[in-house]
């Protein structure tokens, strides 16, 4: 998708997702920063990019996003959920790597 359109900014948010569950943060930070560069306004980005930080224990930068994505209309409840430490654990526990990676 991101081929045939590069200004798609949905399409960087579904790979970014992809290198979540393959516990690659880096890279989805850098399709989620030109997700939100095209888009702005969509609020699973930031979301994604949060959760992809708190993988990074880089707690600052993922309250931050944390909020954006509550200001453009996300559930807190549920994202305070998703960016839990335990969470985090169980996630990187079922993609085989420890929580220290």
């Amino acid at each position: 998708a991101i081929r045939i359109d590069p200004k798609f900014s949905v399409a960087y948010n579904n790979r970014a997702d992809v290198h979540i569950q393959m516990d690659n943060a880096e890279l989805a930070i850098s399709d989620l920063d030109m997700a939100i560069k095209l888009d702005p306004g969509l609020a699973a980005a930031f979301a994604n990019r949060a959760f992809a930080w708190a993988m990074l224990k880089e707690t600052n930068r993922a309250t931050r996003d944390l909020e954006s994505a509550v200001r453009l209309g996300m559930d807190r409840a549920l994202l305070d959920e998703a960016l839990s430490e335990k969470t985090i654990a169980e996630f990187k526990a079922r993609s085989g790597k420890p929580n220290n990676q």
